[in-house]
This record gives C-alpha cells, structure tokens and sequence, in this order.
C-alpha cells in the first residue's frame, strides 16, 4: 500500500463523523447533493461504515469499506475521484 493510501486509511479509522451536520453547522445545497451521492454510493457496493474522512469550508472527502470478489476495500470519494484502496490481500 502506498503511503498516500496509507494515510488516507488511517484518517478514516480515525474519523467518528458519521453525518454531514457533525462536519458543518450549514452546508450548502452542493455539499448536500455530494453527501447523497455517497451515500448512493456505499449503497450501491453494499458497503459499511460510511463517514467523512476530511473536510475543510469548501470540500470533504468520505469514505467506507466494503467487499468485492473476496477482497476488503476502502472506498475513498473526493470531488477528483472515487478510489478503491486494497485492505487484506
């Protein structure tokens, strides 16, 4: 695993933002419809545990785990992209 993986692994069993108010008081109608789609997301890999990895006033990231063809995954979504982190081999 890569160290940038590594890292962002660490963060998210870091993290106990399970909802989108615990990361912002306010939110925008943008920030809201992201949220949604990771939740859509995580219901789609029939995943667990989704939470917000980081978050600053402009952007977060989430992430959660789930199984594919016998194998752990972290799911991590950013407003770049949705990256699959390999947990167990």
């Amino acid at each position: 695993m890569t160290k940038r993986n590594q890292s962002i692994v660490d963060r998210y069993n870091r993290s106990d933002e399970y909802e989108l108010y615990q990361a912002y008081s306010s939110m925008s109608r943008k920030k809201v419809e992201a949220w949604e789609y990771c939740k859509e997301l995580c219901y789609k890999k029939t995943g667990t545990g989704l939470k917000i990895i980081s978050h600053n006033g402009y952007q977060f990231t989430a992430g959660f785990t789930y199984e594919e063809n016998g194998k752990k995954y972290l799911m991590y979504i950013s407003k770049e992209m949705d990256l699959p982190i390999l947990l167990e081999d």
